[in-house]
């Protein structure tokens, strides 16, 4: 018997509970200044999609890197491939975010 099993696409929040038990993580706000001053997923740091090439983290580190929709961070995981970073996952938009409460600074 053949069982196919499809990998269901995990969500924002559930990216967001898993980063936030690994310390290793760390959550990368690619949306632009002003947008991560109205709110951001706490302690996250901020690089701007415009300038993500200047991002200088440790390259190992483990990155889960998000906008307002998952486009920008989109295109920011495939920059920062191709600038060596290898642990990079693009988890979404931060308007998906159900438990705002629990992660959002403002």
């Amino acid at each position: 018997e053949n069982f196919m099993f499809f990998k269901r696409r995990k969500s924002f929040d559930e990216y967001v509970q898993e980063g936030k038990k690994d310390s290793k993580v760390i959550f990368l706000d690619v949306r632009e200044e002003d947008e991560y001053a109205s709110e951001h997923i706490i302690g996250s740091i901020n690089c701007p999609l415009s300038r993500i090439e200047t991002l200088d983290i440790d390259r190992s580190s483990e990155l889960f890197v998000y906008c307002r929709s998952g486009a920008r961070s989109y295109k920011a995981c495939k920059i920062l491939e191709k600038i060596g970073y290898n642990n990079v996952i693009n988890i979404g938009g931060i308007m998906d975010l159900k438990s705002k409460y629990l992660y959002i600074n403002k």
